[in-house]
């Protein structure tokens, strides 16, 4: 569960980096620009409030879990009692059982694809608001530093900048305007990055 969780936020994050507000910096034909990079996943995995939003949406995964294991188990005894009846059963009623099984499968696959769709949605709802403060953070600190360009390096867990030297990596000082020390990380923390 926790793996499928970070996979689809790392794609909603994906998806929010594609529709990011842009701001544009007026650079003259004089100017040299200045290129900076970030992970914004890394930043945002390292947010004390990504903890309460992985916890709510663990807490939401659960919850669901255990009413489609719940809606299983129904159709899984119905199941067993017509396969034990079906023998003295008419074959209409049979049919009539048939159909009532058939139907409550086809409600079950449409409750867990419903279901999808609402945990994305939480996803979404959930992170977006982290992924606008980063952002905003972002600009704060680009603007400070003098970058004309920031660049996210990964987008749904794929490297989009190949190469570029480490001293434009600004995740850290992106953390620091946050309140987040990158010094007190542990290492599996920093490997993120």
């Amino acid at each position: 569960m926790r793996k499928t969780t970070l996979a689809a936020l790392s794609l909603t994050l994906a998806s929010l980096v594609h529709t990011a507000p842009k701001t544009h910096a007026k650079v003259s034909s004089t100017e040299v620009s200045k290129v900076g990079y970030t992970n914004v996943e890394y930043v945002i995995h390292l947010l004390p409030e990504f903890k309460k939003v992985e916890a709510e949406l663990q807490t939401f995964e659960k919850q669901v879990k255990r009413q489609v294991d719940t809606k299983l188990q129904e159709l899984q005894k119905k199941l067993q009692d017509f396969q034990k009846s079906s023998e003295k059963l008419s074959q209409a009623v049979k049919s009539q059982r048939q159909a009532e099984l058939q139907k409550l499968y086809e409600d079950i696959e449409q409750f867990k694809h419903d279901v999808q769709k609402k945990l994305t949605q939480k996803q979404t709802d959930l992170i977006e608001p982290l992924y606008n403060k980063v952002q905003k953070t972002i600009e704060q600190v680009a603007t400070k530093h003098g970058y004309t360009c920031v660049i996210n390096t990964h987008a749904g867990g794929m490297p989009i900048v190949l190469y570029t030297a480490p001293q434009h990596d600004i995740s850290d000082l992106v953390l620091k305007q946050l309140g987040v020390d990158p010094k007190k990380l542990n290492p599996t923390q920093k490997k993120v990055k």
